[in-house]
Order: C-alpha cells, then sequence, then structure tokens
C-alpha cells in the first residue's frame, strides 16, 4: 500500500508499507466489553466539548517539576451549572494553558476536591511555556469509561458504548483444574 507520494522534479518518491499492515488494525472495532467503546467528546459518545468546558486561574508561583501540581482559583463552567467537583473528578482530562502558538495541552491525572472555587490539579508533566501566577486555564473533564461513570457524572447512558452486564470471564467455556496428578517415571 502506498502511503504517501512526494515530486522531486522528474522523479516521483513514495513511501510505502507491506500489505500485512491490515492485521495490526483492532477488529472488530466495537468490541463486546463492560467499558464503553467510545472516546469522550466523539460522535459516538454525543457530548460536546463546548458543554464540559471549564476556566480557572492559577494560584500563587506555580513550580514546575515533579508532582506537575498547579493550584488553581475561580474554578467556573462555561456553559450549565457547576456540578460537585470531587477527588479526581479531572482524572483522565486534560489542561490547556496559553493560546495560538504558545497553547500547551498537558493530560490532567488527579485533582482534588473544590473547596469553594479552588482546587489542584496533578499533571503529566510541566505545561511548555511555564505559565505563571493568574494565568487562565481551561480545563476539560476525563471519563474512564464505565457505565456510572457515563450515567452520573455526564448523565449520558443512552449513548453508552459498551455492555456492563457482560461477565469478564468467558462463560461458555469451562475451567480447566489445576490438580493434574503426575505417573511414575
Amino acid at each position: 500500500d502506498v502511503v504517501s507520494c512526494s515530486v522531486r522534479g522528474s522523479r516521483l518518491s513514495a513511501r510505502v508499507v507491506s500489505a500485512s499492515m491490515v492485521f495490526d488494525r483492532l477488529f472488530p472495532r466495537f468490541r463486546m466489553q463492560p467499558g464503553c467503546n467510545h472516546q469522550l467528546f466523539s460522535v459516538g459518545c454525543s457530548l460536546l466539548t463546548t458543554d464540559w468546558k471549564f476556566t480557572a486561574t492559577i494560584s500563587g508561583t506555580p513550580l514546575s517539576g515533579y508532582p506537575f501540581a498547579i493550584n488553581l482559583t475561580s474554578l467556573a463552567r462555561v456553559t450549565g451549572v457547576m456540578p460537585t467537583v470531587d477527588a479526581g473528578w479531572f482524572a483522565g482530562g486534560w489542561a490547556e494553558f496559553g493560546s495560538g502558538a504558545t497553547l500547551s495541552r498537558r493530560a490532567i491525572i488527579n485533582n482534588t476536591a473544590a473547596s469553594g472555587s479552588a482546587l489542584t490539579i496533578t499533571l503529566s508533566r510541566d505545561p511548555s511555556p511555564f505559565p505563571g501566577a493568574g494565568a487562565s486555564v481551561v480545563l476539560y473533564p476525563g471519563c474512564n469509561g464505565s457505565k456510572d461513570t457515563c450515567n452520573s457524572k455526564y448523565g449520558n447512558y443512552l449513548n453508552f458504548g459498551g455492555h456492563p452486564f457482560m461477565p469478564t470471564a468467558n462463560p461458555s467455556l469451562v475451567k480447566l483444574s489445576q490438580n493434574v496428578g503426575g505417573g511414575k517415571k
């Protein structure tokens, strides 16, 4: 399969991959699993990022380096009613610092429970360029793919793309016993 092609004067240069690359694709793409098959804010999920956008301001001077924690104040939801933000509520989501050419996105690993409109987020790594005190931050919550999160956090259970009542083990296979007797030599 030809992946890309470029023209250099009277010559064509192409990058190709073998046909066996088709076996690297996940198939089936929609899996029979207890967790959701949709990515958060994808077409199948149907939630919009604009409805789940939060803003905050960096409090104090953040310190760069591990544990990549940033204190925030003035947490507010851009559209809709402000939910109760418990510990881990933003985990799996992302934070955006700056805008335009200086936009930096970082994964949110964890967060503390919001006290008033203040909380601390822990990032996967430092933003670049590193923001200073008073800089604005845009936050988006994450989703762990469970039916409970889809229902209670987002109210989107109708679009849940998993099979929550499916057993984790295959019920059609009989478990082999580990008690295997040995014979004499």
